[in-house]
């Protein structure tokens, strides 16, 4: 789960669950809870334990972001004997716990302020990206443009810009620098990003992810551009874009494939609602499994291998029974 210092006790500047890469033969990850202290970065097997697995010094650390496995962090330095691996539930997760760590050893090391002195620089003022007392709280927000700006700057850098550099937030429409400053980019792969506070994010995510019961697209944002965004409410309570209720009247599409469901007969309606081909049942059901967060496969019964049989971790996170 992504670090909350809102709720971190004195001293402590991040904490939540992290996965970690064991020693053993297969080198397998499993969660622990990782806090984060101004010089140290301590592990403990589970969330109510008095002390720690271990206490990582981190003078003269250094932490990377991985390409595999997914949402990765590798933390190394002269006083630790290996290379630590680290994995989070999620990329934002994994960015905010690269930026703590990040800074916390850039405190360390004395690193002061200005081109080339930091590891990160202000596309803005030019500035390294750290805390300085009274000007720069050390957090900054990275725009889908590729740019990095100091959350102090952000207001600066966007003025008159428009698009992926926007400083509104695409929920609320307040300035990206309000609230904890902490940014969230919505796909940011596309030509039409969109960027909003990290409070924000969840009612945003639900409302970009509550689709059409007839086309299946989002009933906010989706279509590129073809919807007006204008919903209808239709028979069961269920909503559709105004565009797409005469085609819901005549018949449901199935989630699955996104092909008309001419002949009732053949279609199921699934435990949350959705309808589908019964030839599509099994496909949905795998579509829409949660994902193990130790072997990151899907939580679904396997003969020989899982029984189907989860457990939910107080991160979030769920693990195979097995």
């Amino acid at each position: 789960m992504a670090a909350k210092d809102d709720k971190a006790p004195p001293g402590v500047t991040a904490q939540g669950y992290l996965n970690k890469q064991g020693g053993g033969l297969f080198k397998s990850f499993k969660p622990h809870w990782c806090v984060l202290h101004a010089e140290k970065l301590e592990y403990f097997l589970k969330k109510e334990d008095k002390t720690p697995v271990r206490a990582l010094d981190l003078n003269g650390c250094k932490i990377e972001k991985a390409a595999k496995p997914a949402h990765a962090l590798n933390l190394s330095g002269p006083s630790l004997k290996k290379v630590y691996a680290f994995t989070a539930e999620s990329d934002d997760a994994r960015d905010l716990w690269f930026r703590k760590i990040e800074t916390a050893i850039a405190k360390l090391s004395g690193e002061k302020p200005g081109p080339g002195k930091a590891k990160i620089n202000c596309a803005h003022c030019g500035e390294g990206i750290i805390e300085v007392e009274g000007r720069f709280s050390g957090e900054y927000a990275e725009f889908p443009d590729g740019k990095t700006v100091h959350m102090e700057c952000t207001d600066k850098y966007t003025e008159g810009k428009s698009g992926p550099t926007s400083n509104k937030c695409g929920h609320c429409k307040e300035s990206l620098a309000s609230k904890s400053g902490k940014v969230v980019v919505f796909d940011e792969n596309t030509k039409d990003p969109v960027t909003v506070h990290d409070e924000c994010k969840e009612e945003y995510s639900k409302k970009i992810t509550d689709k059409c019961a007839h086309c299946n697209q989002p009933l906010e944002g989706g279509g590129g551009g073809k919807f007006s965004g204008a919903i209808a409410e239709v028979d069961g309570g269920k909503k559709v874009h105004q565009e797409c209720k005469a085609g819901f009247a005549k018949g449901q599409m199935c989630r699955q494939c996104d092909i008309l469901i001419e002949d009732p007969t053949t279609m199921t309606t699934m435990g949350n609602g959705v309808n589908v081909h019964i030839k599509c049942r099994e496909a949905y059901e795998l579509a829409i499994a949660p994902v193990c967060g130790w072997c990151k496969e899907k939580i679904v019964e396997v003969a020989g291998k899982f029984t189907g049989v989860y457990h939910d971790l107080e991160d979030g996170s769920k693990l195979h029974d097995e």
